[in-house]
Formats: structure tokens, sequence, C-alpha cells
């Protein structure tokens, strides 16, 4: 509940210091008096926005300062934010040129905390205020607070993200397998081409070099190579031929001198060796022959491995590796995809999340059966007995709130078939509407605040816009903008707001009618439209008739 609400230099407010109590409040007073100005103190220290142009002429800031009853639930979420959770809660703002700054509990905090706080404290409603009230996320969380589904809107929440973290695996599991399955076509591209190509023999390539090199010099080799032979076998004289002289001179020399023997011996030896080099030669040359297809046959094969050890390589041995990694790759790829397990979780979560998003749903539309009723009946006393009020559900796909849309309906004229609130309700309309939606959803807020919410009404309409208010305050404070006398004579509290001039010099003040005669005289001039004893016979005459319904209870259940 808002307790004090403390202005500063904002606008035309030079200081005010009000002090709030429970029950009905009504502000009233001429237009333009300011009443505006008290609620703009209110949304501004609750994070409205505010430019430096609400600081007032002369003066170098603005400030705003409102302090609120906690309730064990404020004070948790208090602690949630790890502000100081005390017997108050006061909330200010200081506005100035270059900066505007919010505390709570003397603690500075940003907007958005302070924007939190706004949806936990108050809760206004104006004439007009209808671009809220027709969005669906509204109307759902309006009808799920009705519903009293929070309990199955936190499972909902749960579930759905259980859901989605089930497909971002599946989703991620299918990335990877697409990218496996490239790996692996990539591999079998590559384990074919190696295949095809028969490396197994790192010295490979040198071998073929040296036959190509034999095989280009066939010619040149069988020359050189009968000469070599002639000149150990055939020539004359021939190197065998000398060395058997050799040998033989030796061996006479031996005879005379026995420490030639070695000598024999290694002349023996060569002997051997030449005879033996003679007979390699002449078997080489004879094998040899040119070969133009052999030939062929290594330059092309020499042309695939030069291929190989460019893609591969750089080297025979490199290539033979890399076909090795590439077996041992694939074998690691051909194991089992997470994929078909990860397509069960989705399944599974789906089917939990639906389960319960039926639950949810059932509960909302027995809420709206409900729903439509008691608005319907709340409408009745505000001059709409014939408004039919229906909640529209449209199905969707599983949501973080649940499985449908929703949409209000209204018709206000008998034989014309529900459409969206924007399309049907006139502004006064609407304004009852909201008043009757709020008595009828029973706000948990405890503070509310209707601005010039019976605008365009009077008489009976006027009258049970007032009940409708009294029995909103019977359980929260209700702060109201009025110029209906009828709303005004059911306050508890009655502000009178009006505008001074002192030095040249406009400011606003707000004066408590406390006494029954200044509030006689307050209503009267609201009335209007009476001479001066008539207005106090019907001020005199509402009054009682506010003291009765106060005193009895009669108001709406």
């Amino acid at each position: 509940m808002l307790k004090r609400l403390t202005i500063e230099n904002f606008i035309l407010v030079n200081r005010l210091d009000l002090h709030f109590q429970q029950g009905l409040t009504v502000l009233t007073g001429e237009t333009g008096a300011g009443k505006s100005i008290l609620l703009d103190a209110v949304d501004g220290v609750l994070g409205g926005k505010l430019t430096a142009t609400v600081i007032r002429p002369g003066a170098t800031k603005a400030t705003l300062e409102a302090t609120f009853t906690t309730s064990p639930a404020l004070e948790q979420w208090l602690t949630q934010q790890e502000l100081d959770p005390s017997d108050e809660l006061v909330i200010s703002r200081e506005v100035s040129a270059r900066a505007s700054r919010s505390r709570v509990n003397g603690v500075l905090v940003n907007q958005h905390i302070v924007q939190q706080l706004r949806e936990i404290l108050i809760d206004f409603t104006a004439q007009g205020q209808t671009s809220t009230l027709q969005q669906p996320e509204f109307q759902l969380a309006l009808l799920d607070r009705f519903a009293q589904s929070e309990s199955l809107l936190v499972q909902v929440r749960a579930h759905y993200e259980d859901w989605q973290q089930a497909k971002t695996r599946l989703n991620q599991a299918q990335q990877q397998q697409q990218q496996d399955q490239s790996q692996k076509d990539l591999l079998r591209q590559q384990y074919q081409e190696l295949k095809q190509a028969k490396v197994s023999d790192p010295q490979e390539e040198e071998d073929l070099q040296a036959e190509q090199e034999r095989l280009l010099h066939t010619v040149e080799l069988t020359q050189h190579g009968q000469m070599v032979y002639g000149l150990l076998y055939r020539n004359n004289p021939a190197i065998q031929d000398q060395l058997t002289q050799v040998q033989r001179y030796l061996t006479a020399m031996s005879t005379h001198d026995p420490e030639l023997g070695p000598l024999v011996e290694l002349s023996s030896q060569a002997l051997v060796q030449v005879e033996e080099c003679a007979r390699q030669v002449k078997h080489y040359t004879d094998q040899l022959e040119a070969d133009p297809d052999r030939l062929a046959q290594v330059e092309q094969r020499l042309r695939d491995l030069k291929k190989i050890c460019q893609k591969y390589g750089p080297t025979l041995a490199d290539v033979i590796a890399h076909q090795q990694r590439i077996q041992q790759q694939w074998q690691q790829l051909k194991g089992t995809s997470p994929v078909t397990q990860y397509q069960t979780e989705v399944d599974q979560t789906l089917q939990a999340l639906q389960q319960v998003c039926e639950h949810l749903s059932q509960r909302r539309r027995q809420a709206a059966l409900q729903l439509e009723q008691q608005l319907g009946a709340s409408l009745a006393p505000l001059g709409m007995a014939k408004a039919r009020f229906l909640v529209e559900f449209t199905p969707t796909a599983p949501r973080p709130d649940g499985q449908e849309r929703i949409n209000y309906l209204l018709t206000t004229n008998p034989g014309q078939p529900p459409a969206p609130l924007k399309s049907v309700a006139s502004g006064g309309e609407m304004a009852r509407f909201l008043l009757a939606l709020k008595v009828t959803l029973g706000a948990a807020i405890p503070t509310l605040i209707f601005d010039e919410i019976d605008v365009g009404v009077s008489g009976k309409v006027a009258q049970a816009v007032a009940v409708h208010l009294l029995t909103l305050a019977r359980e929260r404070q209700v702060l109201c903008v009025t110029h209906q006398p009828l709303v005004a004579a059911m306050a508890n509290t009655h502000w009178r707001v009006r505008k001074t001039v002192t030095n040249d010099q406009t400011q606003v003040s707000v004066d408590a009618l406390e006494n029954l005669g200044d509030r006689t005289e307050e209503l009267a001039q609201l009335a209007g439209g009476h001479s001066a004893q008539q207005a106090r016979e019907f001020v005199v005459a509402l009054l009682e008739e506010a003291r009765q319904l106060q005193a009895c209870g009669k108001l709406l259940n």
C-alpha cells in the first residue's frame, strides 16, 4: 500500500507531502487544477518516462519519493534482488538536466528494477487505456490470474524448456551426423583413390626412377657393357689372359721364394673376380633390350605417383601413413549415431509438454466461462446490461505460456456478434469495462489508481461506478481522480486539488477535506447545475447513502 508521496519542484508543485490511507481516496478539483500532476508523480517515481521539462522553473532538479508498506511476497522479491527488505519500501527518483536516478531503500538501481516493482505495487487504469488490454498476451495473463493457474504455468515453462533443450541436442546431433557423413564421403573418396593407386612400397618411386634411367639409356649401356666384356675376356690381349700370365709367372717365382705365395693367391682371386665380372657383364648385356612400352608404363606410373604425393604426400611414406589414418578415422565414424536417441527425447518431452498444456487449457476454459458470467453480471449495473463478453480461444503450437491464444470479444448491442474490444466499445464503455474487469479479477496488487474512469456516465451508472470502486476498496487501497459527486461521496478520504498563484508563481496544492462542511461544499461544486440549496441537499443525500452503504456492506459480491 502507498503510505506517503513527497514531491519537490515537479512541474507546478513546489513541495507536497501526502499521506495515504487504506480504502477509497478520491481527488477532485477543477479541470486543469493539477490532479494529473499527482498521478504523473506516482507514475514517474515508479519508472515512468520523465525528462528535464518536469523540473519546476527556477529549480535545478525535481525529486519524487514514495513510501510503501511491505508484504512477505515483496520482502522475498527484495531479498532476491539483494535489496534491504525493511519494514517500509522507499522508492525515490531525482531528475536533473543531465541525469535521472532512482533508488530503492537508498540503493541506486536501474529502471528495470523499478519497473518490476511497479508491477507489484500499483495498477493504473485510465479511460482510453485500451492498447494494453487489447494485447493477447495481456489478456492471457489476466485470465491466468483469474484462473489461479500460476503453478501450471510454471510446469508448462519447465516442460517447454526441456523440450527446447531436447530439440537443441537433436539439432546438434543431426548437424554432427551431417558433418560425419560428409567426412565419411570424403574419406571414402580418398580411400578409393589411394586403393586404385596401389601404393604400398615407400621406395617404389626411387626404384621406378632408376628403371626409367636404365630404359632411357639401354643402347649406351649395351655398348659399354660389350666393351667391358671385350676388355675383360675377348680382346687381345684381354685382361683375363694377362692375369693368367701374371698368375703363371708368380707361381714359377714362388717355387724359388715361398714368400710370394700370398701374391699367387691374390692373382688367383683377381682372375676369378675378372671371370665373374665378365660373366655378369655378359649376362647383363644379353638381358638389355629397348622396351618403349615398359618405358611408357614407368613414366605414367611416376606421373601418377607424383599426383598422389602432391595430394597426400609429399612422400610415398606420407601417402601410406595417410591411408592408414583414413582407415582409423573410418572405424571411428562407424559408431552408432545418437540422433535416434535424441529424437526419442524430443518426442517424450513434447508429449509431457502437451499433457501439461492440456491441463492448463482446461483450467483456462473453465475460468473463461466463470469470467464471462461474472464480468457480464458486473457490467449490467454499469449501464451495459445488454453487453455480452466472450473469451475466444485459438489453438497454437506449444509455447512457454501454453498452446492457445485468446481474444476478449464484446458486443454492446443486441443482435451484433461479439468482436474485439477496440472495434465495438466506445471510450466510456471501455472505461466501464476496465472497471468491471478489475472488480471481477479481484486484482492482487495492493494499490489501484483510476484516472477519471467515470467520465461520460451519470445517474445510476455513475452510482454503479461508485459502488464498484468501493467494492475494490474493501480489501485494497484505491485512488481515484473523479468529477462525479456520486463517486466522490463514497470516498473514505477526500482530497481537493487546486492551483494558487503567489508572487506570479503558479503552484499546485492539495487540501484534505476532513471537515463535513468543506466536503459538502466541494461535492456541491461538483454537482453543478443545481441551485446552491438544491446542490447541498443533493450532496447531503449522497453522503448519507454512502454512509449507509459503507456501514451495511451493501456492495458487489
